[in-house]
């Protein structure tokens, strides 16, 4: 997302059974610390530039992140509880929150899936209500997923009012639940006694 920003370095291809191989990454990890760079492969920082090419070829997403603040951190307080949320894009030309989402299949039916399985629609709820109690307004939510391997296909989606509203739903549950952990001190898991188990018949 700021491809300008010099926050990476790209590890040497050293040796480190020898003395001098040790030597030497010893030196580029005290180097990369004292400078606070996030160490990568050559093939990582490879595949990650030929992604972000991906994103700004495609012309929406382009147009969305052609203004704007990357890692936006909002803080507030909801019912008692203290939220936190991190976008990665907040656009400055539009009101639009942006994710960006690496995946295997970045087709609908791909994202659909990975929506069911990772509540990604909790994720834009509770991002769109962050920027609505932190003074960032009424936003609306996108993802851009790009597809991890070559040739790092790229689609966009918004979530609809179905889905937001369900995602809501669950995170005002989720908060109800740790608001009364805490009040309670108990944080429920695990039966603490030893549990018969049973397989099912086609495990037998």
């Amino acid at each position: 997302m700021t491809p300008d920003l010099e926050e990476y370095t790209v590890a040497p291809v050293v040796d480190r059974r020898t003395k001098a191989g040790k030597a030497e990454w010893a030196e580029f990890q005290a180097d990369a610390e004292a400078r606070g760079l996030l160490v990568v492969t050559a093939d990582q920082m490879t595949r990650a530039q030929a992604m972000r090419d991906a994103v700004i070829a495609q012309p929406f997403a382009r147009a969305l992140l052609a203004d704007g603040d990357p890692e936006v951190t909002m803080l507030w307080e909801r019912d008692g509880v203290s939220c936190k949320a991190r976008a990665d894009w907040v656009c400055g030309g539009h009101q639009v929150i942006v994710d960006l989402k690496t995946a295997a299949d970045a087709s609908e039916q791909g994202f659909r899936r990975a929506v069911g399985q990772w509540r990604y629609h909790m994720q834009a709820a509770h991002y769109i209500d962050a920027a609505r109690a932190t003074g960032l307004g009424e936003r609306t939510f996108v993802f851009i997923v790009v597809e991890s391997e070559p040739p790092h296909g790229v689609a966009l989606y918004q979530l609809g009012e179905r889905e937001l509203h369900a995602g809501g739903v669950r995170i005002r549950r989720a908060m109800d639940a740790y608001r009364e952990c805490v009040d309670t001190g108990s944080w429920p898991g695990y039966p603490t006694e030893i549990s018969p188990i049973e397989l099912a018949p086609w495990a037998l």
